[in-house]
């Protein structure tokens, strides 16, 4: 099958006619006003072999005169890699000599320098080029919608960039486009100096809609109005760098990214996300604590290689809500002001019911209650003790995390990860690390409150070194992101 109208394509047959023809065949079958036209699929490029009379009938009946020309990649428009602007479009073609060269380039624009690169990036070892040709439109005005916030990757809201005349001079930069950020039920308001009016923005915010509801995730789409007015929907391809949502649980909640603190500035394996709720269980049996054995560690959940701490029970808690604030100072004043904007929120107005167990909380308090005072009132009044104290238990534990030799069974190294390296550490008070490391978060917060609240030493920018980090977006929604 060499040649195929974009009308009888959808995206099963990717491997065939490539991401961009796929993608333009199921906006054909929803409905949309999409440019007619053919592909030329990878049967083509595979055995290099272009059927000149076959494509030249194929435009003729098309209507001849002035076509795009434009790559689709079996690698492109895909879920998790987009291509944008990788592979060549070429406009204004028209004729069978300008129709087959272009073609060829775009063959030959699969190979190039950028797109072998994008490729290796994404972790494509190789791609097959299918050609699309379709009518020429005529924009007045042409732009991109994205159906989400690609900048903050907030979901309820779109954003439009438009600028006069043909879409590519937004799509390469070359000029600065009208941008308009357009939020879920907000009433479209152009600029007014723009090149959109007011209905023309809310046709572009409805035909994302339905777009993402017919393709299911959000949207980036190519456009163009024409003299008359018609809006021409060019291209629609998933946006593929929004950071991903949290597990869908039915409810609105509320997540802290703690990897941070910890040091942990990279994304988290799975493997690593279960070895540290393995290690949590072991610490809360050693307290007395029931545990899951299916996730001993629920509230600690992992979004986009991140870990966040599930405060939705905490903040709903008539009694812990007013302290929650306080409590999270240790990760800076954006922290505490967000939550305190989660406690206004009707979403998260109080509910019955404790976010632990009475009787685990109790057995657990009764057992570190007499050890936590007698830790922290002995590291405040000898410091330099408690220092000494805490460094001998790293180096304790360090002496005992011996790894398995050398003729140790998959098994047996499996089981000293899982359980043995854990053991030394994993007791009530961490081998005497745990007090005066807490003692020295509750000091040093102290003397930042009394040296910030100072008549002498006032700052309007507390250095909290939990602040300043290049970890991803902390405050996370199941209905989008907060900034």
């Amino acid at each position: 099958m060499g040649l195929i109208r974009l009308s009888e394509t959808d995206r099963s047959m990717v491997d065939l006619v490539g991401g961009k023809a796929a993608g333009l065949g199921e906006m054909v079958k929803a409905g949309e006003r999409v440019p007619d036209g053919f592909c030329l699929t990878v049967e083509s490029y595979l055995a290099r072999d272009l059927p000149e009379a076959d494509l030249l009938d194929a435009y003729e009946r098309l209507g001849g005169g002035r076509v795009a020309v434009r790559s689709s990649a079996t690698a492109e428009d895909l879920p998790d890699a987009s291509f944008a602007g990788q592979q060549d479009t070429h406009l204004n073609i028209e004729g069978a000599d300008e129709l087959f060269d272009a073609v060829r380039r775009c063959w030959v624009s699969l190979h190039s320098e950028r797109a072998v690169a994008y490729r290796a990036a994404a972790g494509i070892d190789d791609a097959a080029m299918a050609v699309v040709i379709q009518r020429m439109v005529d924009p007045v005005v042409a732009g991109v919608t994205f159906t989400a916030n690609p900048i903050t990757g907030c979901r309820t809201e779109t954003v439009i960039d438009a600028a006069p005349g043909l879409g590519t001079a937004v799509v390469d930069g070359s000029v600065v486009p009208d941008h308009y950020v357009l939020s879920r039920n907000a009433p479209a308001t152009p600029n007014p100096d723009g090149c959109l009016d007011g209905s023309q923005l809310e046709q572009l915010r409805e035909a994302g809609r339905r777009l993402q509801r017919h393709f299911g995730v959000p949207q980036d789409i190519e456009w163009a109005f024409d003299g008359e007015g018609r809006l021409w929907l060019l291209q629609s391809r998933p946006i593929t760098t929004l950071f991903p949502l949290p597990p869908d649980t039915g409810d609105t909640r509320l997540y802290l990214e703690i990897g941070h603190i910890q040091g942990m500035l990279r994304p988290c394996t799975p493997m690593g996300v279960a070895l540290l709720k393995t290690g949590a269980a072991m610490w809360f049996k050693s307290l007395g604590a029931k545990v899951d054995p299916r996730d001993p560690l629920p509230r600690l959940v992992p979004i986009g290689g991140r870990l966040y701490l599930d405060l939705t029970d905490f903040v709903r808690n008539k009694a812990m809500r007013k302290q929650l604030p306080t409590s999270l100072e240790i990760y800076g004043p954006r922290v505490r002001s967000a939550v305190n904007r989660a406690i206004d929120d009707p979403r998260f107005a109080p509910r019955r019911g404790l976010p632990f167990r009475p009787g685990t909380a109790l057995k657990a308090a009764a057992r570190l209650m007499l050890p936590a005072i007698a830790g922290f009132v002995s590291s405040l009044a000898r410091p330099a003790a408690a220092r000494a104290r805490a460094y001998r238990g790293v180096e304790e534990i360090k002496s005992t995390l011996t790894p398995p030799p050398e003729s140790a069974t998959a098994a047996e190294r499996l089981r000293w990860v899982v359980e043995d390296s854990h053991k030394t550490v994993m007791s009530p008070d961490m081998k005497g690390i745990l007090w005066p490391l807490m003692a020295g978060i509750v000091a040093g917060t102290t003397r930042q409150d009394c040296s910030t609240k100072s008549p002498r030493r006032r700052s309007s920018t507390p250095s909290w070194a939990g602040c300043r980090t290049t970890s991803p977006r902390r405050w996370t929604w199941r209905c989008g992101t907060w900034p």
